[in-house]
Formats: C-alpha cells, structure tokens, sequence
C-alpha cells in the first residue's frame, strides 16, 4: 500500500510538471498569437487601436515613454575640456595636409567607456 501511495505521487508529479509547462507554452503561444493579430490589424488600419470581435476584443496603444528599471545602471558623464590641449589639437591639424591619414584616435581617460577601449 505504501508503495502504491509514493508511486502515485511520483507519477502526480510528473503530471503536475507537465501540465505546468503546457500551461507556460500555452500562454506564451497567446502573447505570440496577440502580438503578430494587433501588428496586421495596426497595418491594415495604422490609425485604429481597438480592434472588436463578436467573442474578442483587442486593444493597443503606442508610446512614446522610456521607462528606466535601475536608474542607478545609467551612467553620467561630463565631458572636460582642457583649452590647452585643444588649442594644441587645433594646431596640430591646421599644420597638416591629410589629417585623417596620419592621425589615430586616441580614447580619453575620463570617459567612462575608455576602460573598455
């Protein structure tokens, strides 16, 4: 009797996850099936929104907002100029012919994407 008990449960289970991920699949094929219905009808009637059906009804709105998660991911950066430096770059180039032939760019140490470079 005791095995019997543990044998169905092991085999509720396996049901039970199979039954789980068939609901995840399902669910996901909807999303995938509403996605690809609101993109044809937007192209067939790019101005509608709201799409009516006798047993559905289908809505969609654009936006024009960006929403940001993890504000603190975001990175800042001021660039700093130095003049003298400048002044010096402008030299540099206006005494060359072809500056794009002799010249490499060079990666500056305070932007905050010179560490990957």
């Amino acid at each position: 009797m005791i095995e019997h008990l543990r044998g169905q449960s092991a085999y509720r289970q396996q049901q039970a996850k199979r039954f789980s991920e068939l609901s995840r699949s399902d669910a996901s094929r909807a999303d995938a099936l509403e996605d690809s219905l609101i993109l044809v009808f937007t192209r067939l009637q790019p101005t509608s929104t709201r799409f009516s059906f006798p047993t559905h009804e289908l809505t969609s709105r654009k936006s024009q907002v960006v929403e940001i998660d993890d504000e603190d991911a975001l990175l800042t950066w001021t660039p700093k100029t130095d003049p003298v430096l400048m002044r010096a770059s402008l030299s540099a180039r206006l005494g060359q012919e072809k500056p794009h032939e002799t010249q490499t760019p060079q990666p500056r140490a305070d932007h905050p994407q010179a560490a990957n470079c």
